[in-house]
This record gives C-alpha cells, sequence and structure tokens, in this order.
C-alpha cells in the first residue's frame, strides 16, 4: 500500500491457480499472518479493534453490512466476528466508512487500538513473478492503477515481490484512436522504449528494491515519449522466432521482440533486414568476445543448454556477451556470422539446415561447410592471415594433433600438407596452438607460410540464425 508517498509491503505464501479461484466465488479462505503484520501495511498510523481478527480472503463479518474486505483483516470489540467495526485490506466496504476501499478504517470509540481512522491507500497486488500494467489512452496517458494477470502456466505462489519478472503494458482505451487498435490486443513484453526486464535472484532483494520500481515505472508512465506510441509498438505477440516475426507478422524493424520457448517468454534483439546476411528476421544466438575465454573452444557452453547473460541478448551489435536459449531452440536454414574489429563490422553467411546450433556443435563431432577461405578471411579483412594447406572448415574443427588450434565454427590452415598440426585458424569459439587466448577471431603462427604474416587479432563475434 502507498500512503502519503510511502509505499509498504508484505506477503502471504499461497499455493493458487490464480487470484480469481482464491476469491471470485465468495467463500471465505483464511491466512495466518497476524494482525501485527497486516498493520504495517499502514504504518504508525494504523489501527484495529482487539477482536475477531478474521484475516485472508473474502473475510467478512456475520452481520449484514460490517466491515468486509477480499484480502485483508477484520477487527471488533465484542469477542466475535459478527458486527466487525474496523478493517485492514484491499476491496473493502462496509460500516463504518464503505467509501474506503483500499486502506484502513476503524471506528470511533469501539476500543480500536490507535482511535478512529479513515485512511484510504493506493493498494497493489502482485502474484509469483509477472506485472500487468494498466493505462488509459489519453493525452496525457495517465497511470489507471496496477493489476496482475496470468500469463503461463506454473504452479503459483501469491507473493508481493517479484522475481525474474517482466514489465508488460496494456492499453485500455479508446479504440477508436487508431486502426490498429480496432484489432484484438496482444501483449508485449519488455516495451523496449521504457521497460526494462527484471531479474532479481533473491527475494529480500527483490523486496528492497520493488519500491524504486515501482516509482519509475509511474515516471516512465508520464513521460512525453508515451504520447508517441501506437498500437503497432505497443502490442507485440510473441513468435517462436525473429524469422517469424518478419514473415508472419510482418515486423521489419530491428528492435526487441519476445521469443516464445516452452512457457518462456524472452525478449531477444531481432536484426530486420539485409545488414550483410541477406534479407529478412535474424535470430542472435550468441555474442563472443574474442579477449574472453567465456566461449572458448572447450568450454562447456557449446555443449550445455544453459544460458548466458540473458540481458545480452537484447542489445544489438555490441560488446556484450550473451548465449540465448535459441542456441539449443531455434531451427534454421542459414546462419549469419559476423566478426567486429576497430568497430568494423563484416559479415558472411552459411547454408546450413539443422534443428538448432546445439544439434551441430554440442556433440563435438565435425562437419564440414564448403565456403572456401577466401569467405571465411572476408570476416577479418585486409589483415587476415592463414596458412596454405589443410583448409579444413565447418563445425567442431580441430588439427587431429591434440593442442592445435582448433574452432568450433570456423577454418583452420598449416604449413603442411595435412591438418595434423594447425597453427592458423579463423573462427568463431576457437583455441589451441599457438596463442589458445584468442576465442574469436583470428591466429596465424610467425614463419609458418602465413599468406600475411603473423596474427593475433581478437573480434567481437556474433552468431544469428534464420
Amino acid at each position: 500500500m502507498k500512503i502519503n508517498q510511502q509505499l509498504r509491503f508484505i506477503v502471504i505464501n499461497k499455493q493458487a491457480s490464480s487470484l480469481h479461484s482464491l476469491i471470485a466465488d465468495g467463500k471465505y479462505r483464511n491466512t495466518a499472518l497476524g494482525r501485527n503484520t497486516w498493520k504495517k501495511l499502514i504504518g504508525s498510523q494504523s489501527s484495529l479493534q482487539a477482536n475477531c481478527n478474521k484475516e485472508g480472503f473474502n473475510a467478512a463479518g456475520s452481520s449484514k453490512g460490517s466491515s468486509k474486505a477480499r484480502i485483508g483483516i477484520l477487527g471488533n470489540n465484542q469477542k466475535h466476528c459478527a458486527t466487525t467495526d474496523s478493517r485492514i485490506g484491499f476491496g473493502t466496504g462496509g460500516y463504518q466508512d464503505d467509501t474506503i476501499t483500499c486502506g484502513n478504517d476503524a471506528a470511533k470509540g469501539q476500543t480500536s487500538d490507535n482511535g478512529e481512522k479513515h485512511i484510504k491507500a493506493m493498494g497493489y497486488i502482485l502474484r509469483n513473478c509477472f506485472w500487468h500494467i494498466f493505462f488509459r489512452r489519453s493525452k496525457t496517458f495517465s497511470l489507471n492503477f496496477i493489476k496482475l494477470r496470468q500469463l503461463v502456466k506454473m504452479s503459483e505462489l501469491l507473493q508481493v515481490f517479484i522475481t525474474a519478472a517482466f514489465l508488460l503494458l496494456t492499453v485500455n482505451g479508446d479504440k477508436s484512436s487508431s486502426p490498429a487498435c480496432a484489432k484484438p490486443y496482444d501483449q508485449m513484453m519488455a516495451c523496449n522504449l521504457i521497460c526494462n526486464m527484471i531479474q532479481d535472484s533473491d527475494a529480500n532483494d527483490a523486496m528492497k528494491m520493488l519500491q524504486t520500481k515501482l516509482e519509475g515505472l509511474i515516471a516512465a508512465m508520464k513521460n512525453p515519449i508515451l504520447k508517441i506510441l501506437t498500437c503497432a509498438v505497443l502490442f507485440i505477440s510473441p513468435a517462436s522466432s525473429c524469422k517469424e516475426h518478419y514473415e508472419k507478422y510482418k515486423r521489419t524493424k530491428s528492435q526487441v521482440y519476445p521469443l516464445i520457448f516452452g512457457s518462456q517468454n524472452i525478449p531477444v534483439y531481432c536484426h530486420m533486414g539485409n545488414f550483410g546476411c541477406g534479407d529478412g528476421g535474424w535470430t542472435l544466438a550468441m555474442k563472443i568476445d574474442g579477449k574472453k575465454k567465456t566461449f572458448h573452444y572447450d568450454s562447456k557452453f557449446w555443449s550445455d543448454k544453459n544460458v548466458f547473460n540473458l540481458p545480452g541478448g537484447k542489445t544489438g551489435f555490441d560488446s556484450e556477451e550473451t548465449k540465448l536459449p535459441t542456441y539449443w531452440n531455434t531451427p534454421f536454414s542459414k546462419i549469419c556470422l559476423g566478426m567486429k574489429i576497430n568497430q568494423q563490422l563484416r559479415f558472411i553467411v552459411i547454408n546450413k539446415q539443422a534443428s538448432s546450433l546445439h544439434s551441430l556443435i554440442a556433440d563435438g563431432k565435425y562437419r564440414n561447410t564448403a565456403l572456401d577461405r577466401n569467405t571465411w578471411k572476408k570476416l577479418i579483412g585486409s589483415q587476415s592471415s592463414l596458412q596454405a594447406n589443410c583448409n579444413k572448415e565447418g563445425f567442431n574443427a580441430a588439427g587431429s594433433s591434440k593442442g592445435y588450434s582448433k574452432a568450433r565454427i570456423g577454418m583452420l590452415g598449416n604449413n603442411e600438407k595435412d591438418c595434423g598440426t594447425t597453427d592458423s585458424r579463423i573462427g568463431f569459439g576457437t583455441g589451441g596452438y599457438q596463442d589458445d587466448t584468442i576465442t574469436c577471431g583470428n591466429y596465424a603462427i610467425k614463419g609458418h607460410t602465413s599468406d600475411n604474416g603473423e596474427k593475433h587479432i581478437k573480434a567481437m563475434g556474433y552468431i544469428l540464425v534464420q
């Protein structure tokens, strides 16, 4: 509850399929927080009578017209719950002040422990891990209220904190204001203009941060930028890939879109149109910093199904490393490979059909491609260097001798006419002799027939699929 700009929170541990299932039938369902916990919502000004202390969902006195609350606690001066004269809660009504629908009402001169009160509060009810924000379409886009809605099937705990939450926006307003608004409303996850995905792994941290987040959201809702938003921007249905967003929903703007994987909706930056790999919607799978060991050839991330730095998937061709669920979930017929060196981006395309990148790489088996050395060298540009022989390219490319150059995706070179002691490479997820620190980019050994001399080029790498 918020009273005079002061936010206070309490938590109910209660498992249910939805809030509707707890409240809609009007049946009383108890909780066991205790009066002192409920009073924390109001603070030092709270007041309740000493008796009754009926708390929970659909709490009501047995006499008609007495205090009642959809979620809350009741008090009485008599030692029963018939003529309840005080309450703290949400969705309240009844004697003495029927105008208070959220807050604290305590009758005058009826043994209320802190005197007569008529406190009207702004109430917030959140459950499990989703916020649903409603506001009306108007010139000011004023905030109406905050409500929660179940978006995926899961076992739910009714808890007033957020864990791994998404901010959602829904317009409740004038459907005639835009032709697009005449269509059924979709839901948009993580509005890229004003909202961010919230990931609080710890409930205590979430409780501490919730006040700031609510205040920040309310401030964002008043931002003039909302005046220029249209239904086309605000309402985006999840799709399984950026290609689906592009082809099915005709979304051609490069930005964050929701992608659905089973019961999960994940915001991912979709690169739309031809930026160097051909037209269409391109789904990001990985971003690799060649200076770091995160995605070294020997890293477990190539074989497992664990994400790395999920928020990094919401940004474009920057230096944020990431591995997304698209690595093991997204089928494709094309792979777009990009490298950035000194702010210069270069791309090549592999035509390869597979159920996922994981299916091509995780088992460690070599799978060839047929791009040729000149195509791979385009990723580096004029500074690229490879030895003349071997030219083994594809997925899980490695020399036959232990410890030599290898690449999860890339090409190897050698001075001898075999692939035993490979001394040069261009690729992604690289490692081995002689410079094991380069995990994305180009390495070529000194004095061993490298066609452009010795190189130690560490690149920022991007892997996308379509």
